[in-house]
């Protein structure tokens, strides 16, 4: 039976009659064990090994730039016969570049100051409305531009017959302008309703009733109002405090106009409207 000796570049067991080394494809020549027993111990594996690796990650480096084609000649290619897809490849890349760059600093952490702000396509007051930033909700700065910050990455606009199903009101046409490049866009606000620091919660010190409905929508505008209805409603039985506990305030109606505000009673079953300009409440 034929020995093993170690392999006197990589250091790995190696039969004394093979002519190759199976582990780095070292020519072994006859008699390569007993001239190596002769000179002495095998090669430090660690060393040997090494530098296997080594010789391994130069060949595949040689594969890759001499056996592929060239990246550039691709793209030399597809310049001359197909622009429009070179250009959409372009974009592509760069805006995963810049995720990559996204992904690598740490964005800043801010907060929304206004009750409301509309969340656009692009940083101009032209483009669509795609949500609001909410008073004190937070939100991660990743660039600046004239002005407004970009709060998200880049993602698919859902585009269909030329429009993007996200915006809600405004532009919504999904090109270049409104900030829709390769089907795909990025959240904008205007830079003067962040802040680095979180505005307080003006709820922080509620007691009684204000206490069960201080998570209202616009709750630092209208507290007495939102406090004073409430203790009607409880007083008349239409509402328990466990109705407001459940719901958590007043919410701002988005179809009634804009000083009326709902809660739920009943354990959810009726809905209750409240005009704050007048006090009134209705169903």
């Amino acid at each position: 039976m034929a020995k093993l000796e170690n392999c006197s570049t990589c250091g790995n067991a190696t039969s004394e009659n093979a002519k190759l080394c199976p582990s780095c494809g070292e020519p072994l020549a006859e008699g390569w064990a007993t001239q190596k027993n002769k000179k002495g111990s095998a090669k430090d594996p660690k060393k040997s090994s090494g530098r296997a690796k080594f010789l391994a990650i130069v060949a595949g480096v040689f594969i890759v730039i001499f056996l592929n084609p060239s990246e550039e000649k691709k793209l030399e290619k597809l310049k001359a016969e197909n622009p429009t897809q070179l250009q959409a490849l372009t974009e592509q890349r760069k805006i995963a570049n810049q995720e990559k760059i996204e992904d690598g600093v740490a964005a800043t952490q801010m907060w929304g100051t206004a009750d409301t702000v509309n969340r656009r396509t692009c940083p101009s007051t032209k483009c669509g409305v795609v949500g609001k930033l909410f008073f004190r909700e937070s939100a991660k700065l990743l660039e600046t531009k004239n002005g407004w910050g970009r709060i998200t990455k880049y993602y698919d606009a859902s585009c269909s017959g030329g429009r993007s199903q996200y915006v809600d009101s405004g532009h919504a046409d999904c090109v270049a302008s409104n900030g829709i490049k390769n089907g795909q866009f990025a959240e904008w606000v205007k830079l003067s309703f962040l802040s680095e620091k979180q505005p307080a919660d003006p709820s922080s010190g509620a007691i009684g009733t204000a206490k069960l409905i201080a998570q209202s929508d616009d709750f630092r505008h209208y507290e007495t109002e939102f406090v004073s209805a409430a203790e009607i409603l409880m007083a008349s039985k239409k509402c328990t405090a466990k109705d407001f506990i459940n719901e958590g305030g007043w919410v701002a109606s988005s179809n009634k106009g804009k000083e009326i505000y709902f809660i739920y009673c009943e354990g959810g079953s009726k809905r209750i409207y409240l005009d704050v300009s007048t006090g009134r409440t209705f169903e």
